[in-house]
């Protein structure tokens, strides 16, 4: 996670000073931040699952938000921690209810989840069936002409002031190239100390899964992002991890009844799976670097 480290100390040194509209709440104020423009994070996934060691990850945490996502879920009720607790129920939305987030959107395209107060117009479309089925077909004909257009996006323009969060990660185009599979995904805006390692793992989880599918390797994650920022209540834990060395890349292990439960990757068939078929083996970390999150 050299390339990662790298990137924070580049926005502590070279950061340009911005207000934003995020929110502290036990300082009751909107926080200032160091950002850059136009960052970009690589790792070859062939080295070793990329998850941050120089504080802890939460590992399980992150594959229950990305089941939660693949079953098109929106509640938190169902989603077995609380990360999205403080954006669930906001603005008129029921009780656990995060909108037409990520999981709508990945899997029902243009469905809108209750409470919200807009009409679906041309029915639902699921993104991950038709990039799994395109997946498949280049794997069989690398000739295949989806081969570069097979892209997940999670920006659905006309639904994202219904949502608890609009989306942090807009977009990933997953490239099969010579039995590998690669992705590059486009994030708006991460906070770099707490966001970007889990959304990293996020992004590097997927591209297991749906090479998995295809019959292919895990290739190369590249993550291009906008506003790669650090909030100023964050300055003194960026500099702790910083001091600390980074430790070796584990390895991202996945129960083969998982290509057996899911060989498709349905909605219905993505419901059969629990978190504890993903372990990262080999992971050690220094111990967790916490702060207030802005919201």
């Amino acid at each position: 996670m050299r390339c990662y480290l790298d990137l924070l100390q580049q926005i502590l040194e070279h950061g340009e000073e911005v207000p934003t509209g995020a929110f502290l709440p036990s300082q009751n104020r909107q926080p200032h931040a160091l950002t850059i423009l136009g960052a970009q994070f690589r790792h070859d996934l062939a080295t070793g699952f990329p998850a941050v060691t120089t504080k802890k990850f939460y590992f399980e945490s992150m594959v229950k938000e990305i089941l939660w996502f693949l079953r098109g879920e929106t509640n938190t009720e169902t989603l077995g921690c609380g990360i999205w607790d403080q954006w669930a129920g906001k603005d008129g939305r029921p009780e656990g209810e995060c909108g037409p987030i990520y999981g709508a959107t990945w899997r029902h395209w243009n469905y809108l989840t209750p409470g919200c107060p807009l009409m679906s117009v041309g029915g639902a479309f699921d993104q991950v069936t038709h990039l799994v089925e395109d997946l498949k077909a280049v794997a069989a004909d690398p000739y295949n002409r989806a081969r570069r257009r097979i892209i997940l996006t999670g920006w659905n323009p006309p639904l994202v002031p219904l949502m608890g969060l609009p989306p942090c990660h807009t977009l990933a185009q997953f490239l099969p190239t010579n039995g590998r599979l690669n992705c590059h995904c486009f994030w708006r805006s991460i906070d770099a100390p707490v966001g970007m390692p889990f959304n990293i793992g996020q992004y590097a989880f997927l591209t297991h899964l749906f090479a998995g599918v295809a019959g292919l390797k895990p290739g190369v994650l590249v993550a291009s992002v906008t506003d790669l920022h650090i909030y100023d209540n964050q300055h003194d834990m960026v500099r702790e991890q910083l001091s600390r060395a980074p430790l070796p890349h584990p390895q991202l292990e996945i129960d083969p009844e998982v290509w057996q439960r899911a060989p498709d990757f349905t909605v219905e068939q993505v419901r059969s799976l629990t978190p504890e078929m993903f372990r990262l083996k080999g992971y050690s970390s220094y111990g967790p670097l916490r702060c207030e999150v802005a919201v």
